[in-house]
């Protein structure tokens, strides 16, 4: 059978990976006018879950963009932090509400929570008359940097190779070779562009498993507007208000509920997004936490805390967002 030739294009930056830093980054180079691609494997864009909180300083980001109006009118403001601790009745209590931004000089003294598709549909439409667009169901197959210095020296030079296939084509359609002045990888924090340059991550992995879901409750709980970090006997939770009266709930889960005994890996087989409710509700007694509607997202992950040993290879290749660095929900 005759091997397809393969196609060859040239770009200044083609970025792997369409999540908030990918897409962050195609808008930036976009509007400074720069030739950019940005590919993802995924077929689609996210509809709900992932990531949801906003720093003050990232609003910032987004307002020199002209982007923040946008997201402070979807967005939940989350201007205070509740802390509760465990009551003399078993139960828990108040035991602190102050100011969730302490930083006194903040130009936006508050968090915003939007679900990750939505802060990302904020940057594709922002790309969008720009005549960016993100090419989907595409993934490299191999990447090549040149060792050759005065190339990699060259502004003007194209040194990174990147062969890319799409998986929604036939195997007889003939695979691209784009030459790149440089790449980004802002592919997750499994990156494929990480790995292909022996990138470490340094750190480890903690002895914490969260549970996390997305809904709009039926609650009395006081704060469920508010960011609440909870103690109590039988475990932590932590509550962020979100857009259009959700919440999302995280809940430390113990290991027995679901950690595989056969391969030591989370199985989200073993527990659902009922039992992690359950969980939350003995957590937050004496208050109620009843899911309303119907669950918009849910998970189960073990958390590992670390820093990539290094963002860029030759000042060509770069790595961004989770594919660098991960932490907990506690933000640290």
């Amino acid at each position: 059978m005759r091997v397809p030739l393969a196609r060859h294009s040239e770009v200044d930056v083609l970025i792997v990976g369409a999540g908030p830093a990918g897409l962050m980054c195609a808008n930036a180079l976009a509007n400074a006018r720069l030739n950019v691609r940005i590919v993802d494997q995924r077929a689609s864009k996210l509809t709900a879950g992932q990531g949801d909180g906003l720093s003050p300083r990232t609003i910032e980001v987004f307002q020199s963009y002209g982007l923040a109006e946008r997201l402070l009118r979807e967005s939940c403001q989350v201007h205070l932090a509740a802390f509760y601790n465990p009551s003399s009745t078993g139960g828990i209590e108040l035991t602190n509400r102050t100011s969730n931004v302490t930083a006194p000089s903040a130009r936006y003294p508050f968090e915003v929570a939007l679900h990750q598709g939505a802060i990302e549909d904020i940057f594709l439409d922002s790309m969008t008359p720009l005549g960016l667009e993100v090419e989907r169901s595409t993934i490299p197959i191999s990447i090549e940097l040149s060792k050759d210095e005065k190339k990699l020296m060259d502004p003007a030079s194209y040194p990174v190779r990147v062969a890319l296939q799409r998986l929604d084509k036939s195997e007889d359609e003939p695979r691209e070779i784009v030459h790149a002045k440089f790449v980004v990888g802002g592919d997750g924090a499994h990156s494929w562009i990480r790995k292909q340059f022996g990138i470490t991550m340094d750190g480890e992995q903690s002895d914490f498993i969260w549970g996390v879901v997305d809904m709009v409750p039926d609650t009395d709980f006081p704060d469920a507007r508010n960011k609440s970090l909870v103690h109590s006997n039988h475990g932590s939770a932590l509550l962020i208000p979100r857009e259009k009266d959700r919440i999302r709930v995280y809940i430390q889960l113990e290991d027995k509920d679901v950690i595989d005994p056969v391969t030591g890996r989370v199985d989200k087989d073993r527990m659902g997004p009922e039992q992690i409710l359950e969980t939350a509700q003995k957590s937050l007694e004496p208050y109620k936490l009843i899911q309303k509607d119907e669950i918009l997202w849910w998970t189960i992950y073990s958390i590992g805390q670390r820093v990539a040993s290094t963002f860029s290879i030759k000042n060509r290749v770069f790595i961004a967002g989770d594919a660098c660095h991960t932490h907990s929900p506690k933000a640290g």
